[in-house]
C-alpha cells in the first residue's frame, strides 16, 4: 500500500524543529516499515545537516512564492493574504509531489482546507483527514472537507463530538485514533523515586516538585 502524509506547512518532518504532529508522523513511519511511504512537509535550512531518505519530501515555499502570487493575482477575486498565500503555495507544492506517486491513500495532518484542492487533484486516491485541533468553524472549507474526505481520524472523543456535533455528516466515517507513547520509556514508581533522587544530586536541585527538560524530552521530577 502507498500512504502519502500531506504535513501542515508549519514545520518540517524529521522534526527537527520540534512539533507534536510531526513527531508523531516521524515515528509511526518509523514504526510500519512495510508501508510504501510518502512523507511531505515544507522546506528549512534546519534539514542541510540530516541525512534523509527517499520518504520524505518537500516544498520550499519560499522558491514558489513569487510565480505563485503572480498567477494568484490574475486568477483571485480578492487580494489573499501572506497566510494564505504560503499555504497555496505549500499546498500546490505537495499536490505536484503527490501527482508523481500516484498514492492508494492520502492522509492530511490538521489541515482539512487542504482537502478540497488535493482532492481535486487526485480524484482517484482515498483521503484521510487526521484532526488534532478544532478547525475554523466559520470557514466553508471545513464542511468541504468533510465531504471528500473518506475517512476521519481524531486524537480525543472530545475534538470528535464537537467536529460532529457541528457537522452531524462526519459521524459516519469519524475514528478516535489516541496519540500513544513508548512504555519502554516509562519506569515504575520505585525506579522512578531512586532516578528523581540521582537528579537531583547531580543538578544539586530543591526537594520540590522540579520540571527539567534534558535530551529533548521533558520530565517531572518529584
Amino acid at each position: 500500500m502507498r500512504v502519502a502524509v500531506v504535513h501542515a506547512e508549519v514545520l518540517p518532518i524529521p522534526p527537527v524543529l520540534g512539533g507534536a504532529i510531526g513527531q508523531i508522523v516521524y515515528e509511526t513511519v518509523a514504526a510500519m516499515p512495510d508501508i510504501e511511504w510518502q512523507v511531505i512537509s515544507r522546506w528549512d535550512k534546519a534539514l542541510d545537516s540530516l541525512k534523509v531518505d527517499g520518504r520524505f519530501f518537500y516544498v520550499n515555499i519560499d522558491s514558489r512564492l513569487a510565480a505563485v502570487r503572480r498567477v494568484l493575482h490574475r486568477l483571485s477575486e480578492r487580494p489573499l493574504s501572506a497566510d494564505e498565500t504560503r499555504k497555496f503555495c505549500y499546498v500546490d507544492g505537495a499536490a505536484e509531489i503527490l501527482c508523481t506517486s500516484d498514492p492508494d491513500v492520502v492522509q492530511v495532518e490538521n489541515r482539512p482546507t487542504f482537502v478540497p484542492y488535493l482532492r481535486k487533484r487526485l480524484p482517484n486516491a482515498s483521503f484521510v483527514l487526521f484532526m488534532h485541533n478544532e478547525p475554523d468553524f466559520q470557514d466553508p472549507r471545513v464542511l468541504q472537507a468533510i465531504e471528500a474526505s473518506d475517512r476521519i481520524a481524531f486524537v480525543s472523543q472530545y475534538l470528535a463530538d464537537s467536529v460532529c456535533y457541528r457537522y452531524p455528516n462526519c459521524e459516519r466515517k469519524s475514528e478516535v485514533v489516541y496519540n500513544a507513547v513508548d512504555p519502554a520509556l516509562w519506569q515504575s514508581g520505585l525506579a522512578q523515586h531512586k532516578k528523581a533522587k540521582e537528579i537531583r544530586r547531580e543538578y544539586n536541585l530543591v526537594p520540590e516538585r522540579t520540571v527539567l527538560r534534558l535530551d529533548s524530552l521533558s520530565f517531572l521530577v518529584t
